[in-house]
């Protein structure tokens, strides 16, 4: 059977006249008590010991005494400790009357948010007492007080034994002074000492093993921005409308030229309303290589030397000297310039220099010297010239071979 958890967020406001003590009972939302038995006793006349009870200021005088919990350890025993001034009790009515059960339904389902109700909460004055709980319920409207004790002409009374059993339930309701109330609200001393409270308790968790229908839970909003770095809109925020522990996951826009920081947001929602930013932060270009390829041709198309093969990234500086070939011009002396982002094929074209034949016949010793026969008279080089090979001859100008086959 489900167990149906009630929290006594805010404890009881108390009045006390002729030593009562009216604690209060709150969980969804803080009301005020004292508000409501002001407005219920306020026409009320009676006596507080000697004092007439002719208005509130009287009626505060006669307030309750403060205890501590640990000082009445057959009540701290039964009670579990959740931290410091927080204190839970379970409660079972499941083998109760179907009148008491749900009476108590209303009393906790109801009357605990409508300011025209009280609740008490009040605990045994005496270890021996099979009771270790009481609570009372009823109107407003129905406060009485007479010969200094405080009562509800209608309502509802559960009492219940020290290990949470159900005990009782009655219609007539009654405020005995010899219990401890549980109540936070701040009263100096009574000389009586009647409606003793428990100073120390800020909240007292009652929790039954009643089932219900299940209550909507309460929705919260998850809100995802999308930024720039700069602090900038990138898109339109995504939110959500979700319950505490719902389990969330949202994936980020995808922006052109950007990547965010979350790509999906996920986790689970809180009891809070929940905020979280994406930032997007922009991607640097690539640095991708390409190829140069320097290819060097004769005005034939063939081959006149090996390529020059360079990679550089786009945007990169290239500058490569084209080699040197006797007899020959370059077009492009030196290749030069600004690395694309792609590869790329630049050729260098050599044709025949001036002042020769530009033959490829071996016989040719150097630009502008043909050899014709090694019979006959030929140049062996400008303004010089052989005669014969067998005789003395001038091989320049004061220079004589005497023969052609001992060296002189």
């Amino acid at each position: 059977m489900k167990k149906w958890k009630r929290f006594l967020a805010s404890v009881c406001a108390a009045v006390c006249a002729a030593g009562f003590s009216l604690p209060s009972f709150a969980a969804d939302r803080p009301f005020n008590h004292w508000d409501r038995i002001s407005q219920a006793l306020s026409d009320i006349n009676g006596l507080i010991g000697m004092n007439d009870l002719n208005d509130m200021e009287t009626l505060a005088a006669a307030v309750p005494q403060v205890v501590s919990v640990s000082d009445y350890p057959d009540i701290a025993e039964n009670l579990t400790k959740v931290s410091d001034g927080v204190y839970s009790f379970d409660v079972y009515l499941a083998n109760a009357k179907a009148e008491a059960q749900e009476a108590w339904k209303t009393v906790m389902d109801e009357w605990q948010a409508d300011d025209n109700y009280v609740i008490f909460f009040s605990f045994r004055n005496t270890a021996s007492s099979p009771v270790l709980l009481s609570v009372t319920a009823g109107p407003v409207s129905s406060l009485s007080l007479s010969a200094g004790m405080l009562g509800l002409s209608s309502g509802y009374s559960f009492h219940f034994k020290p290990d949470g059993a159900f005990h009782s339930f009655s219609t007539s309701t009654s405020l005995g002074y010899g219990n401890f109330y549980f109540n936070n609200y701040s009263f100096p001393e009574n000389e009586k000492g009647h409606y003793r409270y428990f100073g120390d308790m800020s909240e007292l968790q009652v929790i039954d093993d009643l089932d219900r229908e299940p209550q909507p839970p309460t929705k919260r909003t998850l809100t995802i921005q999308y930024q720039y770095e700069d602090g900038s809109q990138a898109a339109e925020p995504a939110i959500r409308s979700l319950a505490a522990g719902d389990l969330y996951e949202v994936v980020s826009p995808v922006l052109s030229g950007y990547t965010a920081d979350k790509p999906t947001v996920s986790g689970t929602m809180p009891d809070s309303d929940l905020t979280i930013t994406v930032i997007y932060t922009a991607i640097p270009p690539t640095t991708t290589d390409h190829t140069l390829t320097i290819q060097y041709h004769y005005e034939d198309g063939s081959q006149a030397a090996e390529l020059a093969i360079k990679t550089y990234q786009a945007g990169a500086a290239y500058q490569v000297v084209s080699p040197v070939l006797n007899g020959y011009t370059a077009d492009k002396p030196t290749v030069s310039g600004v690395m694309p982002d792609r590869d790329l094929t630049i050729t260098v074209v050599y044709t025949k220099s001036s002042g020769g034949t530009g033959s490829d016949d071996p016989w040719d010793i150097s630009p502008g010297t043909d050899w014709s026969s090694p019979f006959e008279w030929y140049d062996i080089a400008l303004n010089a010239t052989w005669g014969s090979p067998f005789n003395w001859f001038d091989i320049a100008p004061d220079t004589q071979w005497h023969s052609t086959f001992p060296w002189s």
